[in-house]
């Protein structure tokens, strides 16, 4: 299982006389729960006060919870330092109570052997801190199989913790809403965030080491790749569940760890890097190319309490009505894939570019848009300066007329 979870929990029993029977919330941690990676890059807030208003709205509506998902008497406290997440369940149950007695019968004493049930109430508390200055990874899950409701979650990394702090919602919307205010916050407070490629790799050498043995790789390096997450980086570089990384811009991996720093480092203060992986699949080495956009990018621009509001100038609106191609439309098309223009606004930046309906977008910027959230990703992150559509059976390069 890819984490632990931090977890303070006290169960206190108010009635302890004969046997109690308790519903208690079942342990999420069964090795049967399946953890899908979602491809999340943070967009950061305006401010931190913004930051703080989020998390504070969506505490208010129970729209989150710690691990366990004890939701009674919820208390969220959060500031621009840390959010604390107090969560109460209460479960009842009931007891049986021995009520024995007798009487006398002239000199003989006749027992009486009765009694009754009697409600019981046991209480279990968590709770789930985050210190902003110490994050250093925030990473969205969906765990699909789970038995119960928020089968969405956010994971909170920290320097200084090996426990991972989880949190869980109802949708995906939420999650990403939840990360992005908390990553805001943690750049704030002065922390630099992780870029995550969307590959999950292993963390523990030892069952790392077991994943190799079973892919018959015996060199003493790589690491295995149990899961890609959709439409991020490593999909796009066309990483798949069971590579074994084994280099990475020329050096060779032997850890999760190394890879990490490797990513770190190489990115730097720049937006955005690319990396030559050289990855062994089913016993054949293969040369990739995967290019990764820095996470704390745009982080500087965050409002810190105290400082004055930067008022950007209003964008104008792409002005488009999209639709990912299904896998028939791109097949059809001949693309790997791509968002198809539905309708255009007169005014919008795409019609104004000569954008036309039925156009299929395949890149911005030469990022590639195999969907929605990866237009919005993009857009996010810089000013749109190309298009890549394809009309007519074939591609074609649109520069911008009207940037952001």
């Amino acid at each position: 299982m890819r984490r632990f979870r931090i977890l303070v929990l006290l169960a206190v029993t108010l009635a302890m006389l004969g046997t109690a029977t308790v519903c208690w919330a079942v342990d999420l941690t069964s090795g049967n729960r399946i953890d899908e990676g979602v491809w999340y890059k943070p967009t950061y807030l305006p401010s931190v006060d913004a930051a703080i208003g989020t998390l504070r709205n969506l505490g208010g509506r129970k729209a989150f919870c710690a691990w366990n998902g004890y939701t009674d008497g919820l208390d969220v406290n959060v500031d621009a330092f840390g959010l604390r997440v107090r969560g109460v369940m209460v479960a009842t149950g009931s007891q049986y109570v021995a009520n024995n007695g007798g009487y006398w019968v002239g000199n003989k004493y006749v027992p009486v052997i009765g009694g009754g049930f009697q409600q019981t109430k046991t209480e279990a508390e968590e709770t789930a801190v985050v210190d902003f200055p110490k994050v250093s990874s925030v990473l969205v899950w969906h765990y699909p199989n789970l038995d119960r409701d928020n089968k969405w979650g956010v994971d909170i990394d920290h320097t200084d913790r090996k426990e991972v702090v989880a949190y869980r919602m109802p949708t995906l919307e939420i999650a990403r809403e939840f990360a992005d205010a908390v990553a805001t916050l943690a750049v704030a407070a002065g922390s630099s965030l992780e870029t995550y490629d969307g590959a999950s790799i292993q963390r523990n050498a030892a069952k790392n080491a077991k994943l190799l043995k079973k892919l018959k790789w015996t060199a003493d390096s790589g690491i295995v790749v149990f899961d890609v997450a959709p439409g991020s980086p490593a999909a796009a570089a066309k990483l798949q569940k069971d590579d074994i990384l084994i280099e990475a811009n020329g050096v060779v991996l032997r850890d999760q760890n190394q890879y990490r720093r490797l990513i770190k480092d190489t990115l730097g203060d720049k937006p955005e890097a690319k990396f030559d992986l050289k990855i062994v699949r089913a016993g054949v080495q293969l040369p990739l190319t995967m290019t990764l956009a820095n996470f704390n990018s745009g982080a500087a621009a965050v409002q810190k309490p105290g400082q004055p509001a930067v008022v950007a100038p209003a964008k104008p609106s792409l002005g488009v009505d999209l639709a990912a191609l299904t896998a028939d439309e791109a097949k059809a098309a001949g693309v790997p894939g791509g968002l198809k223009i539905i309708s255009l606004k007169p005014d919008g930046v795409a019609a104004k570019s000569q954008l036309k309906a039925n156009d299929i977008l395949l890149a911005l910027n030469g990022k590639p848009t195999p969907d929605a959230e990866a237009l919005r990703q993009i857009l996010a992150a810089e000013q749109p300066k190309q298009f890549k559509i394809w009309r007519d059976g074939g591609e074609k390069m649109i520069e911008v007329v009207q940037s952001f």
